[in-house]
């Protein structure tokens, strides 16, 4: 009886958010802050195919959202908000470990993916206008 009355509370202190296999929370055993979703690494002549790559990437782990911004912060306080903090640094893990190792330095500091992604997209795709058809 002591046993299920402290699982009980152990379950009711504990706030959680029943996800779906299809929901931009949900994180898949597969996800790591360790790997690397693209074997092309991030280099200063190469964002045109990388940026492909970490797209389609993202898209299939339905995290594309916290790039392009469709997949928006939850109010402070909210249930949802710590499942975005978590999914928003993974995205930014999975990022950074696309990266060259040269380049690490230059984005430490972002909070979200989507200022990082913003960023990088204001920095590499200036040389690569002549390309854009």
């Amino acid at each position: 009886m002591a046993e299920e009355n402290s699982l009980s509370n152990a379950q009711s202190n504990t706030t959680q958010i029943n996800l779906d296999a299809s929901s931009p929370y949900t994180l898949h055993a597969s996800d790591n802050p360790r790997i690397a979703l693209v074997t092309c690494l991030l280099k200063e002549e190469n964002y045109p195919i990388w940026c492909r790559a970490m797209t389609n990437a993202l898209q299939a782990k339905s995290k594309f959202g916290f790039i392009d911004g469709s997949i928006t912060r939850p109010s402070s306080g909210s249930k949802e908000e710590s499942a975005w903090i978590k999914c928003n640094s993974m995205v930014l893990s999975l990022i950074f470990n696309s990266f060259h190792p040269t380049l690490h330095d230059s984005v430490e500091f972002f909070m979200t993916a989507q200022e990082l992604w913003k960023d990088l997209e204001e920095h590499f795709s200036q040389g690569n206008a002549s390309r854009i058809h």
